[in-house]
């Protein structure tokens, strides 16, 4: 029942609300070490009620007065608003408390609109929030001057009063009708750029693209041209995992042009789309485009998308109920500064949809509490999100939920670091002006999942613009730096560690600021000019930075020539009869490029599953690759993925690919078993030469049975022993009840996580379920070792490369000390770090004197490869060491590893095993680089070609057929 209050009962009510409020701000004020005066009045309210009050005035650009100002405010995420307001403006200023933890919003859109026409629009992201709440927003209006048309066509026909919708960069939306002209004319600021367009008719059609995806256009350009599509009828089923239909629930859609552009066309306004009591939504926008991309997205946070499968006239969707969260509880701590009203990120990749990152929000109250309801079990990392401000990043888990224990982040609060990033462009370093940037800072972290250490990265993310001496001045926290600058046609990336009490500096620079003219002859195999005349060339550029693609057809001479910014193309010609096919890296264009034909090659195959039998009317592909060399994480691809050529399986599992090109590589892959999304399983590599013959292969697909009784013992130990030998690691067997998921999981933490224990990476480690140890093919050999046969906890044995035991010990994992224990143990036997450089000088001293070549590789602990070249050299020392001193390079492990590596790899990004040849005075003479890239280990019939040839090129002693044997004795 409620209770009343009387009216002789309310003054004095009032006044104890009076009292504990005053109370509550001044505990909030000492909390901070602050004076109660000294908490600002732009914030109230704690939770999901935290409020921040934004102040700002409009002004004229022109120094003119505000006439009939109007102010708009959204809260949104993408195109979801979830609160619009319209505050009043006094004059010129005007104020609003905004609810900053109410809603998961990535951006606040602020539009002010005066009589005459004249507008302004800021996007507000949640790391600028906070500063302009305490300094203020200034809305410099003006009137839009430029004007641009969009002229809306249907098969060729203009299209009258359909709707055109404009999003532009700065956060504004412009909306209108086309005339009788079919064209719909945009009034825009002059530094107003487009970032989509979409148009719409109740024909219905639709059509539209984004700026930002190929093909490039030009955003700033006067003019532009939408063609429409036709819709057709198409549905979402939306089911649970037990195929249950899912009713009530709103979704979101978008659809685009086919793979690999991607283009979105977007949806027209207030389009709302949710599904029926059978779990169907009708999409009433979708476009008749053949192989059309699309996605659904799931607007209720009950349910999560497990997988969906797109088909002919459906997208069906499963989803599961979303997981119960928990609620984090964190501080920002301001050590005499005020904490309240800043942004914190939280991030996981332990995310319920696969392949997503689960992202959560908070802003700080007054005294420095934040909360976000996060995934129970999940590692997050927790970061402060400013642009003047940072603190220290936390990963933790905040809910266990076998024990129940809550882990509350602390993140303290120091003024950032100044960095400095400049954008260039030409031989002159003209500055870049106006470029977008975008500024991430990375913290690395590692978590259990499966049972399976993972690591990955996370940090702060915002984007500004350079000034107009191409500069932009910020402050960011100690930490990784990463700068990706995005423009229509050019795209670059830098990275630096920011250090306090240094110079921290980003250069973006564009070496080609102005289009230069390539020009190229296609030259025929055995001079046969049908070849050339009317040949199909393809380019696309490979530099990383540029997004330039060309497809023209050849003059009667076989000539052609294009106009491009960038600094590398990757080319491929075709006869008109597409016999023949050849392919360049164009990097030199002040000399006319050549593109050799050479005729085209087939190759054949067969898919089976596990069992041997054939897999019928299974999808298979060449996807052909033209690349110099492959750099990751740029902007732009380093390669040139020429459209794959696809085929289906005959009823006997045979498939055949027919004009292939010669020296280039290509990759042949197929569907997994079941056909599941995103997910496909290899078929070969080749690299064909023009003298090669018909390739064909047989490719088992499906998972393989495993064996269902492990090996014995005494082989287990044995082949271990031998790699340990091989690679100077110790050898720790663990005995543990392999059924106890808590022992598991503190093995896997603590004496297998290489991540956060680098000593671990020492070690291999031999798992042994202790029932193992009783078992009648063990007995023997346990007995001579000693093992318990039984144990509560955790067992540990260390030896060294000669099978010497180092010592033993039990580990209890409830115990309080169980983790200091186990690390304690890996440091105590870890075996001694070898120098790199030391080996390195033995081994060309050794070369000198025996008149003999060094053969160094690079490899690691968690290295399959790895391993299998230390054995098979180990197996074949007698025949190799007739050229060469062998040397072995752990370049993670030795000291200066990572500095001898690299006059191995010369600056490549190669990966593990690497291995080259050197003359006794330390002259590369031969490495593992193939026209496929790293072989590694030598396997496959371009993995040995390549080999064959280091050998052939350096060998004296070994003889002809010996080096047959060598690679006989190798195998796929």
């Amino acid at each position: 029942m409620a209770s009343m209050i009387s009216p002789k009962q309310l003054v004095p009510s009032i006044l104890i609300c009076l009292f504990i409020l005053v109370g509550a701000s001044a505990a909030l004020a000492a909390a901070q070490g602050l004076p109660t005066e000294d908490v600002p009045d732009w914030i109230r309210g704690r939770g999901e009620q935290l409020e921040l009050r934004l102040s700002g005035d409009v002004t004229r650009s022109d120094g003119g007065n505000v006439d009939g100002a109007e102010v708009q405010i959204q809260i949104k995420y993408n195109d979801q608003v979830f609160e619009s307001f319209e505050p009043q403006v006094d004059g010129k200023r005007f104020q609003i408390w905004l609810p900053v933890n109410k809603y998961p919003w990535y951006s606040i859109t602020v539009s002010a609109t005066c009589r005459d026409g004249a507008r302004c629009t800021r996007t507000i992201l949640r790391q600028q929030l906070r500063e302009l709440v305490v300094s203020g927003l200034n809305l410099k209006v003006q009137l839009p001057k430029r004007q641009v048309k969009v002229r809306v066509e249907y098969d060729g026909n203009e299209v009258v009063n359909s709707t055109v919708r404009a999003k532009l960069f700065n956060g504004a939306t412009l909306q209108l009708e086309t005339n009788a002209n079919g064209l719909a004319k945009l009034k825009l600021l002059d530094e107003e750029k487009l970032v989509q367009l979409t148009a719409w008719s109740q024909q219905p059609i639709i059509g539209g693209y984004q700026f930002s995806r190929t093909p490039v256009r030009d955003p700033r350009a006067d003019s532009h041209v939408i063609s429409m599509y036709r819709c057709r009828p198409f549905e979402v089923h939306l089911k649970d995992a037990k195929g249950q239909p899912i009713a009530g629930v709103e979704l979101g859609f978008q659809a685009a042009t086919p793979p690999p552009d991607s283009n979105y066309l977007g949806t027209p306004d207030d389009y709302k789309l949710a599904t029926n009591q059978d779990g169907i939504a009708t999409v009433a926008w979708y476009p008749d485009i053949e192989d059309a991309h699309c996605y659904a997205e799931i607007l209720d946070n009950r349910w999560v998308i497990e997988s969906s499968q797109r088909g002919k006239d459906k997208l069906e969707v499963i989803a599961n109920r979303a997981v119960e969260r928990k609620k984090l509880t964190g501080h920002v701590i301001g050590d005499g500064k005020f904490a309240g009203g800043f942004s914190v990120k939280l991030g996981s990749f332990q995310a319920e949809q696969e392949g997503r990152v689960d992202f959560v929000y908070s802003f700080s109250d007054a005294d420095g509490k934040f909360s976000a309801d996060v995934l129970p079990d999940a590692t997050y990392a927790v970061f402060l999100e400013d642009d003047k401000w940072v603190a220290n990043a936390v990963d933790l888990i905040p809910f266990d939920s076998k024990t129940g224990q809550r882990n509350s982040p602390e993140l303290f609060l120091s003024y950032g670091i100044p960095v400095r990033i400049t954008l260039t462009q030409g031989s002159d370093l003209k500055p870049i002006s106006g470029a977008w940037v975008n500024i991430a800072s990375d913290h690395s972290f590692t978590w259990l999942e499966d049972g399976q250490t993972r690591s990955g990265s996370l940090g702060r993310n915002g984007s500004t613009f350079a000034n107009d001496e191409g500069v932009i001045e910020m402050l960011a926290p100690e930490e990784k730096l990463e700068a990706s600058v995005y423009l229509t046609d050019w795209r670059a990336t830098q990275s630096i560690d920011v250090r306090r009490g240094e110079s921290n500096e980003i250069q973006l620079h564009r070496k080609v600021d102005e289009a230069v003219e390539v020009t190229g002859r296609i030259v025929p195999w055995k001079e046969d000019q049908q070849q050339i005349a009317s040949a199909i060339v393809h380019i696309k550029a490979i530099d990383g930075e540029s997004g330039d693609e060309f497809q023209l057809e050849t003059d009667e001479n076989g000539s052609f020539r294009i106009k491009t910014k960038a600094a590398k193309l990757g080319a491929i010609s075709y006869s008109p009869d597409r016999r023949f096919i050849g392919t360049l890296v164009i990097k030199e264009f002040s000399k006319p490029a050549r593109i050799q034909l050479h005729p085209t090659k087939s190759f054949s195959g067969r898919i089976t599953d596990q069992g041997g039998n054939p897999v019928a009317d299974h999808k298979v592909w060449a996807s052909i690759k033209i690349e110099d060399e492959r750099e990751f994480g740029t902007a732009y691809p380093t390669t040139f993925y020429v459209p794959r050529i696809e085929t289906q399986t005959d009823s006997e599992g045979n498939y055949r690919f027919d004009g292939l090109p010669c020296q280039t590589r290509i990759l042949l892959g197929t569907n997994t078993l079941d056909n599941e999304p995103n997910r496909f399983e290899s078929v070969d590599e080749v690299y064909y030469l023009p003298d090669d013959d018909l390739r064909s292969r047989v490719t088992k697909i499906g998972t393989s049975t495993s064996r269902d009784d492990p090996l014995p013992l005494a082989q287990r130990f044995a082949s271990m022993h031998r790699d340990c030998r091989l690679g100077s690691y110790h050898l720790m067997v663990i005995v543990y009840d392999k059924s106890e998921e808590s022992k598991r999981e503190f093995i896997n933490k603590h004496l297998l996580n290489y991540s956060e224990h680098k000593a671990v990476a020492s070690y291999m480690q031999l798992q042994v379920d202790v029932k193992e140890l009783s078992a009648g093919n063990n007995m023997a050999f346990v007995d001579g070792f000693d093992w318990p046969k039984a144990t509560q906890g955790v067992f540990a044995c260390a030896y060294d490369i000669e099978g010497k035991q180092l010592g033993r010990i039990r580990i209890d994992p409830e115990a309080s000390d169980a983790a200091d224990t186990a690390y304690e143990f890996v440091e105590r036997h870890v075996p001694s770090q070898q120098d790199a450089e030391a080996k390195w000088n033995k081994a060309f001293q050794q070369a000198k004197e025996q008149n003999k070549l060094v053969w160094v590789r690079t490899g690691q602990r968690y290295c399959g490869p790895c391993f299998m070249l230390s054995r098979w050299i180990d197996d074949q020392r007698e025949i190799l060491e007739k050229d060469f001193i062998l040397l072995k390079i752990d370049d993670f492990r030795d000291l200066n590893g990572q500095a001898i590596a690299e006059r191995l790899t010369k600056g490549r990004s190669v990966g593990v095993p690497f291995h080259a040849i050197f003359n006794a005075n330390e002259k590369s003479v031969t490495d593992s680089y193939g026209p496929l890239g790293n072989i590694g280990f030598m396997s496959g019939l371009e993995g040995k070609r390549h080999f064959k040839t280091m050998l052939d090129e350096v060998c004296s002693n070994i003889n002809p057929q010996e080096i047959q044997a060598l690679l006989d004795s190798l195998q796929d």
